[in-house]
């Protein structure tokens, strides 16, 4: 049990700190992607919109990772980025059913389907609703 508990800690402490001064160099790499295609798909008149996937671990009050999506969220609208934060969507729901597999947690079909589903409806309503 000592083992999990450290392994889910450090886990934890990996994500997190990505977005901090100790991971300055790739923050900046990876910010700096994003605005970049931004601008080349702003160029070239091509809709870009970033689908902000949570980690599924914790998708309640106690999730782990809010300040990261807060850092995110707050990055995408100072860049007049569009973006779907997706933790809004995956709120309260029990991870384990998103799953591949107990050991892999990336999203399994149902969380893929739920995902495109949501997806579908916002294109939807921002597309039609400019018309």
């Amino acid at each position: 049990m000592t083992f999990v508990y450290k392994t889910q800690k450090n886990t934890l402490t990996y994500y997190n700190e990505l977005y901090t001064e100790k991971n300055l160099y790739w923050l900046h790499l990876n910010l700096a992607s994003l605005l970049k295609i931004h601008k080349d798909c702003k160029q070239k008149n091509i809709p870009f919109i970033v689908l902000y996937f949570p980690m599924l671990y914790k998708l309640k009050d106690d999730y782990p990772f809010k300040t990261i999506h807060t850092f995110m969220k707050n990055f995408f609208k100072e860049n007049n980025i569009d973006y779907i934060d997706l933790f809004d969507y995956f709120f309260g729901m029990n991870e384990r059913e998103l799953w591949v597999h107990p050991k892999d947690k990336h999203p399994n079909n149902k969380a893929n389907s739920f995902v495109a589903e949501k997806t579908a409806k916002y294109l939807i309503s921002l597309y039609l609703g400019k018309r």
